[in-house]
């Protein structure tokens, strides 16, 4: 459980203290207004000039193997989809201005989830996600399937390729699964249409369902996470995989952030995220791997969507 949670919306900023009780939550909540306070009027601007870290080489010889075992896992037949994680290493000497780094994400990226969550040691975790996991208003709930990646300017191709409207088809089936025990009516849109992203677009279908009554929304968005986006499909057989193959802890990396109540319910996939630490950070991005995948390719899908993050960083 965090400490504390930031966050905001078009018009607001709001803050969340957590606690065993609801003294120790509320004296949370203080220390951090506080600490913003002084962060606003004291902090010293540094600079954001910063450097990967690593051998890319390297890098790229560990991702192809994952691959490669991804697909083969794939060829076996039991799964359609495995979504592969990478993590990429940044220094700044300096140390970081994270009230910079958040104003660049959301100058770029206004129409995604900019999110902070305050760590242990002063580390933080941040970024910008355009996925959603779920919205619920009442007995209404809103979701998206968000699968199938290209760079800007490829929507064409992107909506004529057999492989990526394969594995959006299949995160849509996908949701709609795990949505139908608990609901009513799903509806999904009669189209895929394009999201556009300053660095990427995605294939993006929005899907709605009507909740059956006595459903928490909470108990929803439990059974929808990971979406099929984020781990694979079958979900399970899918986690086994990563649990066993990728070479690090995805902590809060596409995990879910939001807030909400027995009525209303905002949910999010922590995507396009960084770990900060005083001088370095941990960038996490992913790929969805399916039949016809290559490791160029999705090599190339995750350095474009690092972009987000490493520009916010000022990597150079």
């Amino acid at each position: 459980m965090p400490k504390q949670l930031l966050w905001q919306n078009e018009a607001h900023c709001f803050a969340c203290g957590f606690g065993q009780t609801q003294e120790a939550a509320k004296a949370s909540l203080a220390q951090l207004v506080n600490e913003e306070k002084r962060a606003v009027l004291s902090a010293p601007k540094l600079p954001l000039v910063a450097h990967r870290l690593g051998d890319v080489q390297q890098e790229r010889q560990s991702w192809a193997r994952l691959v490669k075992a991804a697909l083969e896992k794939v060829e076996e037949g039991n799964i359609h989809k495995l979504v592969l994680a990478r993590q990429i290493h940044v220094e700044n000497e300096a140390g970081w201005d994270l009230g910079a780094v958040l104003q660049n994400l959301e100058s770029r990226f206004g129409d995604c989830w900019v999110y902070f969550v305050r760590g242990e040691g002063g580390s933080c975790f941040l970024g910008a996600t355009p996925e959603v996991l779920c919205q619920v208003k009442g007995r209404q709930l809103k979701t998206e399937a968000l699968a199938g990646t290209a760079g800007t300017g490829e929507e064409f191709s992107l909506l004529h390729s057999e492989k990526d409207l394969r594995e959006h088809r299949w995160v849509v089936e996908g949701i709609q699964k795990v949505l139908e025990p608990f609901s009513e009516a799903v509806e999904v849109a009669p189209s895929t249409g394009i999201r556009r992203l300053p660095n990427v677009i995605h294939l993006h279908t929005p899907i709605c369902a009507f909740l059956r009554e006595g459903v928490s929304p909470m108990e929803v968005a439990r059974a929808m996470h990971p979406s099929p986006a984020v781990a694979g499909i079958p979900k399970e057989e899918a986690m086994v995989f990563l649990r066993e193959k990728e070479p690090f802890p995805r902590g809060w990396y596409s995990g879910a952030l939001g807030w909400g109540n027995e009525e209303e319910l905002s949910m999010f996939v922590a995507l396009r995220s960084a770990k900060m630490h005083a001088k370095r950070a941990e960038l996490f991005v992913g790929a969805g791997i399916v039949q016809g995948s290559c490791e160029e390719s999705e090599w190339k899908e995750t350095e474009e969507k690092a972009q987000a993050l490493l520009h916010a960083l000022g990597v150079l």
